[in-house]
């Protein structure tokens, strides 16, 4: 299940991106908003992956590694998170590509297969509320900010995108 850009190219994640993938979640850059700076284990990584991978077969949904023509820029998708009743929006970009508009480009990719291919009725996102480059992110997808969570003493924002044929 392949989604395309103009610059990227998003395919399902699998396991002979393993190395790649533990690699960039343990990005000091990476891990600080989305593990909470723990650096997580080669197995925990693995886990995902093979989690993502049962969730495509089964709800053709999970995460996409973003490439473009020279590098891989990172990864984005659906994930389930603290409980809601549906996969919420996932992004993930190499600190080395960030600032280059692939965060929202994927993001758009995503939005538009969930909408469309899934027929969800709305998408949420959310982040640490220091997160404030997720947070940009998400206001340039047009998602309106919904509330902000204590989640294990932390404040989280949950952002809101409707399906506009619903």
């Amino acid at each position: 299940m392949k989604l395309t850009t103009n610059r990227l190219n998003l395919t399902p994640i699998s396991s002979t991106d393993s190395l790649w993938f533990h690699e960039l979640n343990i990005n000091p850059q990476v891990r600080k908003y989305l593990w909470n700076d723990e650096v997580i284990s080669e197995s925990l990584a693995n886990d995902i992956i093979n989690e993502s991978i049962r969730l495509f077969n089964e709800n053709q949904w999970g995460l996409w590694k973003i490439d473009s023509a020279k590098n891989q820029i990172g990864y984005a998708g659906l994930w389930n998170f603290f409980d809601e009743p549906q996969p919420q929006l996932l992004y993930v970009i190499d600190p080395k590509h960030t600032r280059n508009g692939y965060a929202k480009e994927a993001s758009q990719s995503v939005i538009k297969h969930t909408f469309e291919k899934l027929k969800f009725n709305y998408l949420i996102a959310s982040m640490d509320e220091a997160n404030i480059a997720s947070i940009k992110v998400c206001e340039s997808l047009n998602m309106s900010k919904k509330e902000t969570k204590k989640i294990d003493d932390s404040p989280i924002v949950f952002y809101q995108i409707d399906n506009p044929t619903y």
